[in-house]
């Protein structure tokens, strides 16, 4: 798999693309990546894996919507059975997100 197609997957699988500032993360990756800056693309892409990893998979529907309520998108707890995220999940997702430059955090690029 290439960057380009590796780039796609994480733009359709980063859910909080339309909080302002995870766009232009993404965006980053293209802008590096046809700038020629390919080992600067890697690791604009590299930044943006735990909070896709975060928001799909690790703490799935309730980490989504804690981090959706944490970047200023309307929503709401999940629907039963399931549970919303717990406080130290919360924390952990906000320390993620910070650690990204999507939420009031320094970028590590």
């Amino acid at each position: 798999m290439n960057l380009t197609d590796e780039r796609a997957l994480l733009g359709a699988a980063l859910t909080l693309s339309r909080d302002e500032r995870a766009r232009h993360s993404c965006d980053d990756v293209k802008r590096l990546q046809d700038a020629g800056d390919h080992e600067g693309a890697r690791k604009a892409q590299f930044n943006l894996l735990a909070p896709n990893a975060a928001v799909t998979t690790r703490f799935g529907i309730a980490g989504l919507k804690a981090a959706m309520g944490m970047v200023g998108l309307t929503t709401s707890d999940p629907r039963p059975p399931m549970l919303p995220a717990t406080e130290s999940e919360r924390i952990e997702i906000r320390q993620i997100l910070e650690r990204a430059g999507i939420l009031g955090g320094a970028s590590n690029i």
